[in-house]
């Protein structure tokens, strides 16, 4: 090889990566690493999805197994930090309603949800109560009729294009991953077609507690046991 020839050569390899070619190279690493992130959060919450969905139907069962329990009454909600059940919540007429939260050390439940979060509770008062006639009389079953007006009242927004609401038993919410509808709680609100009126709110209740799909500005998990079901596995 002659002496021009290595001389190019050697120039060539001493060359190294250009000042763009480290910048591309650094954008395709940003990338990667971004969308790694990205798909592993995004399946992070979903796992933590799934668990609270599993949660919440180990505490529903719970709760039909202490109305089994307790001659056919639910705990009251607890409003303070121990996890046990409370005798007094909402105002001199309400016994042990709600919306409070669930008594986990009643039940011998896990705290919070994976999220880290109290789980929301609220309760019919007649279903506070171990006397099933009185129920079944709220109920008005002899004549068909269920008890729309009381509290708890869950609106579901994904029941059919018309949402509807009804006064349930009980009812049980994880505020989910985060603060969707940016309200400044951890419990969303579903807001009337206006986007102004607020139709169901799960912090509280008032005017019902909401029951919707998951979205951008959704992320609750609700479930439920409707009058008619809680009457049937309580007292009959």
């Amino acid at each position: 090889m002659t002496p021009t020839k290595l001389h190019t050569l050697q120039a060539c390899n001493n060359k190294g990566f250009s000042f763009l070619e480290i910048a591309i190279s650094l954008v395709i690493i940003g990338l990667l690493t971004t969308g790694g992130i990205i798909s592993l959060s995004a399946q992070i919450q979903s796992s933590k999805r799934a668990e609270a969905k599993i949660l919440m139907l180990e505490i529903k069962q719970s709760l039909m197994a202490f109305v089994r329990a307790n001659n056919g009454r639910l705990p009251f909600a607890d409003i303070g930090v121990d996890g046990i059940q409370d005798s007094l919540e909402r105002g001199d007429t309400s016994i042990g309603q709600g919306p409070g939260f669930i008594p986990f050390a009643t039940l011998g439940l896990p705290p919070v949800d994976p999220w880290g979060r109290r789980i929301r509770y609220a309760l019919h008062e007649k279903a506070s109560v171990a006397d099933c006639a009185d129920f079944r009389t709220t109920l008005n079953l002899t004549n068909g009729i269920a008890d729309v007006s009381a509290f708890p009242r869950i609106l579901e927004t994904d029941a059919s294009p018309t949402p509807a609401s009804w006064t349930v038993a009980f009812t049980i919410i994880s505020a989910g991953a985060k603060d969707a509808d940016g309200n400044g709680s951890p419990f969303d609100r579903f807001l009337d077609i206006d986007g102004v009126t607020v139709i169901a709110d799960n912090s509280d209740g008032s005017p019902s507690f909401a029951k919707a799909a998951n979205s951008d500005t959704y992320d609750d998990i609700t479930l439920y046991a409707g009058e008619y079901l809680f009457y049937t596995k309580a007292c009959l």
